[in-house]
């Protein structure tokens, strides 16, 4: 429980409550006086035109604030008061440009660069900047502009889609809006079908468990594989005692369980209006209009602006980093094969210059070779024609 009360805060007529900031004690002095609140003017009169036999019995006890008349001091119930103080701070923010600086103290000691964790979370906690947070993450907290959502998640949209999604390529126009909701509507799309598919997937999985762990789907295979090893090395098996004969308690926990699989394959989504169920199908989820859609991904296209819930906005800028971590792969595939390419017809230039260069020296060499064996042969021919002339005039 969230009331305390010690033995010494009872002696002093005090108590204690534990809001989100931790403990705050409370005094029952003129406890009642201070709570007393009034009925308003408009819920008095609604009463007293009543036809209800037992709103007249009743109204003697109904403290009702005063109508602002002529000498006369009109008096405001709480809720009234409490309401003008809200405007008159409104009116008093919207005229000014305010920025509001959360200072946390980092550790009790003073020394630079020691952060305590524990300490810093109690003064967040006691700020209400965690309560504030998970309010906020509650509804939708993240909210962007027509224009600022378009030029962030036109990647998102249908690649076979040839018009100018984003603001930076079109100038606006009537259009618009119906590019908006073509974008969310695909957006809507690919997170159902991302759900579809994990619940499929899920499905799956537990439908194999089931069957694997079911001792009604006991094959003959399986049967001779365990009678043969039962015996002198193998443990006794009997299909009686693995038979499919549930006790009550068990017939019980598994209707259970199901009625449970049931209610949550049967999720509905409710709030902001909605009250539909989860589509089970592709052709189901095309039937839905647009703001069913919408309800289903966790997005509501207001006026000026998109509302996306925090599961939602998670996923489509995981959807966006995946898109521009392909994008991305792709150009550098192209630039990287471009680049492989340029070295290879440079590299194979090269080669071919060295190539031609080392044929031209072989062949250089070749024909010094055979230049020089013609020549040693002409001189050899005439040195053996001069012998054998000088031999035949010897004779």
């Amino acid at each position: 429980t969230r009331f305390h009360a010690t033995s010494a805060q009872r002696v002093d007529y005090k108590f204690s409550i534990e809001h989100y900031a931790g403990y705050v004690e409370y005094t029952t002095d003129t406890w009642l006086e201070k709570n007393k609140d009034q009925l308003p003017a408009a819920a008095a009169e609604l009463l007293a035109s009543s036809d209800f036999s037992l709103i007249p019995k009743i109204r003697k006890f109904v403290r009702t604030e005063d109508r602002a008349g002529r000498g006369t001091i009109a008096t405001k119930s709480v809720g009234a008061q409490f309401s003008e103080q809200l405007k008159t701070l409104r009116s008093r923010i919207d005229t000014t440009v305010p920025h509001y600086i959360r200072c946390l103290k980092p550790n009790d000691d003073l020394v630079a660069d020691y952060f305590e964790p524990k300490n810093i979370v109690e003064q967040l906690r006691c700020g209400g900047v965690l309560e504030a947070v998970r309010v906020s993450r509650a509804g939708y907290p993240t909210r962007y502009a027509h224009d600022v959502f378009l030029a962030r998640y036109y990647i998102l949209g249908d690649r076979w889609d040839k018009s100018p999604i984003s603001p930076i390529f079109n100038n606006g126009g009537n259009d618009r809006v119906m590019e908006l909701k073509r974008l969310i509507s695909k957006i809507a799309y690919d997170l159902w079908e991302s759900d579809h598919q994990h619940m499929l997937a899920v499905l799956e999985q537990e439908r194999r468990r089931s069957t694997m762990g079911s001792p009604a789907r006991y094959t003959s295979r399986n049967y001779r594989s365990t009678k043969q090893m039962s015996g002198p090395r193998g443990p006794e098996f009997s299909l009686v005692v693995e038979s499919s004969v549930m006790t009550p308690e068990e017939k019980q926990m598994k209707a259970k369980r199901r009625r449970k699989k049931s209610s949550t394959a049967g999720k509905t989504l409710t709030g902001d209006g909605h009250n539909i169920a989860r589509p089970d199908s592709e052709e189901d989820f095309l039937a839905l209009d647009f703001s069913s859609r919408c309800a289903v991904a966790g997005l509501q296209l207001g006026r000026n602006k998109v509302f996306l819930r925090r599961e939602a906005f998670d996923r489509i800028e995981a959807m966006r980093s995946d898109k521009f971590f392909h994008s991305a792969s792709q150009i550098q595939k192209i630039i990287r094969g471009k680049i492989c390419r340029t070295y290879f017809l440079t590299m194979k230039g090269a080669a071919i210059m060295i190539q031609s260069v080392m044929r031209m020296k072989l062949s250089t060499f070749r024909i010094d070779e055979i230049k020089h064996r013609m020549v040693m042969d002409i001189a050899a021919q005439s040195i053996q024609s001069a012998w054998r002339a000088h031999s035949a005039k010897a004779v």
